[in-house]
């Protein structure tokens, strides 16, 4: 029973250490907003070479197509991994967000 109550104190730094580690935003979702998506994925991974990621409207003309991102040369373009071209690619949960953003109509918040 006392080493029990010796580890407890162990088990529980542990634990709180794997809460922080889900916290930390690497395993939350993205929200699938416009001002997010555009200023942690479209800025940093895009403006490079695509000035029009500055602009919503310009994107839903181009590139979007709200409310099917099957039909969204942006979403087909990331998550077929072609863009971006150089770098890292988007994490799983940057394109997730870029979908769900799109399916909703690809609001502006």
């Amino acid at each position: 029973m006392r080493k029990l109550l010796l580890l407890l104190p162990v088990a529980l730094s542990l634990t709180a250490c794997g809460q922080r580690e889900i916290k930390s935003g690497v395993t939350e979702p993205f929200p699938a907003k416009f001002s997010h998506i555009r200023s942690t994925i479209l800025m940093p991974r895009c403006a490079r070479c695509h000035s029009l990621v500055e602009s919503r409207k310009l994107l839903l003309e181009k590139w979007v197509v709200p409310g099917d991102a099957m039909a969204s040369e942006l979403f087909e373009s990331i998550d077929s991994g072609s863009m971006p071209p150089y770098g890292n690619k988007l994490l799983d949960e940057e394109v997730e967000a870029v979908r769900l953003w799109i399916e909703a109509g690809a609001p502006n918040d």
